[in-house]
């Protein structure tokens, strides 16, 4: 069967990793390593239960840009000074390896405020994989 071009359904094949450490103490690098889609164009990295501030994110100057925040609890509160976080084009639920950037890919999530981190979903225009820590329930 062929696809119908309008459908709004993502239709690409999602494969399941399971990494032997711990998410938090791996870097991007090693995840998208892991996951088999290091090489693809295109690649989209979701850090399950976070929010990615590329740049300085609130007013305060106390968060740190280049780091993950979660979502949840305080999904609009900067964890520095609890004033809201207001919605920026510095902020991806969603990025890019360029967005991370060699310092982004090649720092532990761990130190990127996302230690807690127990799924990460990488896509790629034609395919995508669900990373897990292998005791992640």
């Amino acid at each position: 069967l062929r696809q119908n071009p309008n459908c709004p359904c993502d239709h690409r094949a999602y494969t399941q990793v399971i990494v032997p450490d711990k998410l938090g103490k791996l870097t991007m690098a090693d995840i998208l390593n892991a996951s088999g889609l290091a090489g693809d164009a295109e690649l989209n990295i979701e850090a399950e239960g976070y929010i990615y501030a590329e740049r300085r994110a609130c007013a305060c100057d106390l968060l740190p840009p280049g780091r993950f925040l979660r979502i949840g609890r305080h999904e609009d509160t900067c964890p520095a000074c609890r004033r809201p976080l207001y919605p920026s084009f510095h902020l991806h639920t969603a990025v890019t390896p360029r967005v991370l950037g060699e310092r982004g890919m090649r720092t532990p999530l761990g130190r990127l405020a996302a230690g807690a981190v127990q799924c990460v979903i990488i896509t790629s225009s034609t395919r995508g994989a669900l990373v897990f820590e292998r005791n992640a329930t």
